[in-house]
C-alpha cells in the first residue's frame, strides 16, 4: 500500500479522499491505507499542502553522528561539517549515542535544522543494562544511557525471582527507527535495587568499561622485567610529590636546580616511566587499549593498568628507588619564558610525599616555618612562587581561557559503599602551581616531536562553533543582562569570562559558556588547542592513567633506544580513534554515577536537614517550567508552574521572565531563588524542587497517589469476559423476542413499461 500511495503521488497531488477512492477497492483496504498514509506522514516521505492535498516530501538527508541528552531529544553533527541538525524526543529512530545515522531534514526552526532519524549506519547497541520495571504485568527495562526510551522485555526471559528495581543486562532482540520501539530479552540479573556496588556494576557493564584485570593478569604483570636505557642517577636530588590526598597513584614529581646563569632557574618534572615496563608489543597492550584511561568513579576505581604496576612498580613512592622519565626546562626567572629544555631517561628518589591541601595551608601561612624541612620548604616555596610567573605569562602570551568551573564530587566509601558527603572541588593554587610545570613539560615534549620530523600524538581542541557561539551571546544578553561579543575570538572570550566574576548568575553562564566548547581530541596532527591558546601540545606526564601519554612514551623510547619511531602516523590515527572514543564513554559514566549518587544522597537526607533547602539560579523559562542550577550540588532541576500553589504564572520565553498575576511576582534568567528539595528524579537524572515562596503548600509537586497495579491478564479473567459477554448477547436476543413483530414494509413492483 505504501508503494502505491508513493507512485501515485509522484505523478501528482491529490487530497486523501481522492487516493482512497483509487486504492481502496477491496472490504478492508481502508485500515490499511489509513495506517500506510499515517506511517509514510510519519517518516516524513509525505506532505500535506495548503488545501489538504497530499504530495511527496523532496527531504535532504544527511550523515552523521548522534549526541543524545537526558531529555530524550538529540543532536546530529553531519559529517560534511554543516550545521548540527536537532532531532526532537519521538525521532530518534531508537539510536544510541556515538551512532552513526541517515537524518532526514522535516523542517527548518529559528535556531537550524530539525530532522529525524531513518536509518542506524554503524550500530554500537548490542545489549542494554538498567532497572526492570513491570507494567500490567509486561516486563520493561529503563536504561541507564541518557535518551534511551523503555525496552520490551520477553516475558518469558525474565525469571520469576527476579524483581522490580533490580539491576538488569538485556540482549537486544529488535530495533524499529520509525517507530522507536526496541525489544530484548533479559540475559543476566545484576544486583536488587537498593545496592549501590550492584548500581555501579551496571554503569561499568552499560558503558563497557572493563573491570579490574584477573588475579592471573596481576600475577602475569609482576613477572614483567624492567627494559634497559641508559639512565641518570637522580637518586641525591631533592625531588617531591604533591597529589590529592587521597591519590592512589603517582606519576609525577618535581625538583629544583641551580642554573648556570643567575637569572634563570632550571625545574625537574619527573615522569614515571612507564614504558620501562610495557613497550609497544606487549601482550598487556591488548588490554590496555581497551581501557585507554583509568576510571574514577566513586567507591571505584578501574585501573588502566594492572594494580602491581600502578601501586608498586611504576608510582613514584616516597623513599623507594624507580625508574623515570625526566624533562628538565631551563626557564628566565624574571619573565618565565622557556631558555632550554632537555629530556632524559633517569632513576630517581622521592624524598618527600606532600598534597595539595598540605601546600595551600603553608602558602596561606605565608611560609612560615619548616613543617617538611628547611631543604624540602625552600623548594616548595620556590615552585609556587615561580608557577605565578609561568602563569602570568601565559596569559599574556598564550592567552588561554579563564573558565572557572567547580565540580560537586561524590566522597563515596570504596569497602562499604556508602555515600559519605559531598565536596566542592574548587581548584587551588596548589594544584595550579603543579599543572604549571606539567603544562611546561607536555609543551616541550611536543615540541621536540615535531622537531625531530617524529609521528606524535597531539591533543587539539577547536574554536567554539560559531552558530552555538552566536546563539550563546543571544542568550547571555537576553537572559542575563551581559554581551559576550564574538567568544569565538580569543580576546572576546577572555573579556567576557573575566567580567562576570562576581556576577550572580556566574556559575550558569559559565556552565553555558563551556556548552559552547566543542571536545578537545586527541589527533597525529598537530593543531590549536583554543583553551590553553597553544598551537602545539600533547600528553605526556599521566602514563599511568592515559593511554597517550603511554604512546608518546613508547614513541621516545624507540627513538632514544632504536634510532627511529616505533608508530606511523597511520597507526597514531588509529589509535587517536580508539581513545577518543573510550574518553567519551569513560566521561559519560563518570557523569551517570555522579548524577545519580547525587540523587542517592539527597534521597537519604532525613526531613528539616539544613542541606534539603538551598540557593537555585533561574537558567531558562519555557511556557510551562523554569529550569533551575543548583551550585551546592551542580546538579539541575525544573519547576512547573502548574505545581506552584502560590500564583499563577505566565512566562514570556523570548525575555526570560515569569510573572504572577494575582501577587505580581516576577522572576527571569539570573534571578536567585530558595528552593527546597522534595525528592530525586532518577528517569531524568535532576531534584525535584519548590521556590520557598509565601503561599506555595509543601510539598508543592504532589506526589501522586499510588495506583492499584493491576494484576495480568489470567486464563480465568477470559473465561469471566466470555461469561459475562455471552449473558449479555442472551438478554439482547430475549429482549427482542419480547418486542411485537414489525410489519414488513410492501414495496411497490416497479410498472412496465408500454
Amino acid at each position: 500500500m505504501k508503494a502505491d500511495i508513493l507512485q501515485i503521488l509522484s505523478q501528482e497531488s491529490l487530497k486523501k479522499s481522492q487516493l482512497r477512492r483509487r486504492l481502496c477497492k477491496a472490504k478492508g483496504d481502508q485500515e490499511h491505507f489509513n495506517r500506510a498514509l499515517a506511517d509514510l506522514k510519519r517518516e516524513g516521505s509525505i506532505k500535506k499542502e495548503m488545501g489538504g492535498k497530499f504530495s511527496l516530501q523532496e527531504l535532504e538527508v544527511k550523515t552523521g553522528i548522534l549526541s543524545l541528552s537526558v531529555g530524550g531529544y538529540g543532536f546530529v553533527n553531519p559529517i560534511d561539517k554543516s550545521t548540527t541538525i536537532f532531532i526532537p524526543p519521538n525521532k530518534t529512530g531508537a539510536a544510541v549515542n556515538g551512532e552513526t545515522v541517515e537524518v532526514s531534514i522535516t523542517e527548518q526552526s529559528k535556531k537550524g535544522p530539525v530532522g529525524q532519524i531513518i536509518n542506524i549506519l554503524e550500530s554500537k547497541l548490542e545489549s542494554l543494562s538498567g532497572q526492570l520495571q513491570i507494567r500490567k504485568g509486561q516486563p520493561w527495562l529503563i536504561p541507564l544511557r541518557t535518551g534511551i526510551p523503555a525496552v520490551e522485555l520477553s516475558v518469558e526471559s525474565v525469571p520469576t525471582e527476579t524483581k522490580e528495581g533490580d539491576w538488569i543486562r538485556a540482549k537486544l532482540v529488535s530495533r524499529d527507527t520509525q517507530t522507536g520501539k526496541i525489544t530484548a530479552s533479559l540475559s543476566q540479573s545484576l544486583g536488587n535495587a537498593d545496592d549501590l556496588t550492584a548500581e555501579i556494576d551496571a554503569i561499568i557493564d552499560e558503558f563497557d568499561l572493563q573491570s579490574e584485570y584477573s588475579d592471573e593478569a596481576e600475577e602475569a604483570a609482576s613477572r614483567i622485567r624492567q627494559r634497559k636505557i641508559a639512565r641518570r642517577d637522580l637518586t641525591k636530588e631533592l625531588i617531591t610529590t604533591i597529589d590529592p590526598r587521597d591519590a592512589k597513584d603517582f606519576d609525577d614529581a618535581l625538583s629544583v636546580h641551580p642554573a648556570k646563569n643567575k637569572k634563570h632557574i632550571t625545574i625537574g618534572i619527573h615522569i614515571a616511566d612507564v614504558a620501562a615496563y610495557i613497550g609497544p608489543r606487549s601482550t598487556l597492550m591488548t588490554s590496555i587499549k581497551k581501557r585507554a584511561f583509568t576510571a574514577y568513579l566513586p567507591g571505584r576505581m578501574l585501573p588502566m593498568l594492572p594494580k602491581v604496576l600502578v601501586s608498586k612498580r611504576c608510582s613514584l613512592i616516597e623513599n623507594e628507588v624507580k625508574p623515570a622519565h625526566t624533562v628538565m626546562i631551563t626557564f628566565d626567572r624574571e619573565s618565565g619564558e622557556v631558555i632550554n629544555f632537555e629530556r632524559f631517561h633517569s632513576t630517581i628518589k622521592v624524598r618527600k610525599r606532600l598534597n595539595y591541601q598540605e601546600v595551600q595551608d603553608y602558602a596561606d601561612a605565608n611560609f612560615s616555618g619548616d613543617p617538611w624541612g628547611k631543604d624540602v620548604c625552600k623548594d616548595v616555596k620556590t615552585l609556587y612562587e615561580f608557577s605565578h610567573t609561568l602563569r602570568k605569562r601565559r596569559e599574556e602570551i598564550e592567552q588561554f581561557i579563564p573558565l572557572d568551573a567547580p565540580e560537586v564530587r561524590v566522597m563515596c566509601d570504596p569497602v562499604t559503599m556508602t555515600i559519605n558527603s559531598l565536596k566542592k572541588d574548587s581548584p587551588s593554587e596548589s594544584k595550579q602551581m603543579v599543572e604549571e610545570f606539567m603544562l611546561a613539560a607536555n609543551t616541550v615534549v611536543a615540541q621536540e616531536l615535531t622537531s625531530k620530523a617524529a609521528p606524535g600524538l597531539f591533543r587539539i581542541h577547536p574554536e567554539p562553533d560559531e552558530e552555538q557561539a552566536a546563539s550563546f551571546s543571544v542568550d547571555a544578553n537576553t537572559f542575563y543582562g551581559v554581551s559576550p561579543g564574538d567568544i569565538t575570538l580569543r580576546p572576546n572570550a577572555i573579556r567576557f569570562l573575566n567580567s562576570i566574576k562576581g556576577h550572580p548568575s556566574a556559575p550558569a553562564i559559565s556552565m553555558d559558556f563551556l556548552r559552547t566548547m566543542q571536545r578537545a581530541s586527541y589527533s597525529s596532527m598537530k593543531g590549536l588547542h583554543f583553551g590553553l591558546g597553544k598551537n602545539l601540545y600533547s600528553h605526556f606526564t599521566s602514563p599511568i592513567r592515559r593511554l597517550a601519554d603511554l604512546l608518546v612514551h613508547q614513541q621516545l623510547w624507540n627513538m632514544e633506544d632504536k634510532g627511529g619511531p616505533v608508530y606511523t602516523k597511520d597507526r597514531l590515527d588509529d589509535l587517536a580513534e580508539i581513545i577518543n572514543t573510550r574518553e567519551a564513554v569513560t566521561d559519560e559514566a563518570y557523569r551517570t554515577t555522579v548524577n545519580r549518587f547525587k540523587l542517592h544522597y539527597v534521597e537519604a537526607l532525613e526531613a528539616g536537614d539544613s542541606e534539603l533547602e538551598c540557593d537555585a539560579l533561574i537558567t531558562r523559562v519555557s511556557v510551562k517550567k523554569m529550569r533551575l542550577y543548583i551550585p551546592h550540588y551542580g546538579m539541575y532541576a525544573n519547576v512547573n508552574f502548574r505545581d506552584l500553589d502560590s500564583d499563577f504564572f505566565d512566562a514570556d520565553v523570548e525575555k526570560g521572565l515569569v510573572v504572577g498575576r494575582r501577587t505580581g511576582t516576577t522572576w527571569s534568567c539570573g534571578d536567585t531563588l530558595e528552593v527546597k528539595i522534595l525528592g530525586a528524579d532518577f528517569k531524568m537524572r535532576e531534584f525535584m524542587v519548590m521556590p520557598i515562596v509565601e503561599g506555595n503548600k509543601a510539598p508543592s509537586q504532589k506526589a501522586r497517589p499510588e495506583r492499584k497495579k493491576k494484576e495480568a491478564p489470567t486464563e480465568r479473567f477470559f473465561d469471566e469476559l466470555l461469561r459475562k459477554k455471552k449473558a449479555q448477547a442472551k438478554a439482547n436476543k430475549n429482549e427482542d423476542t419480547d418486542k411485537p413483530p414489525r410489519k414488513k414494509k410492501r414495496t411497490r413492483r416497479p410498472k412496465k413499461k408500454r
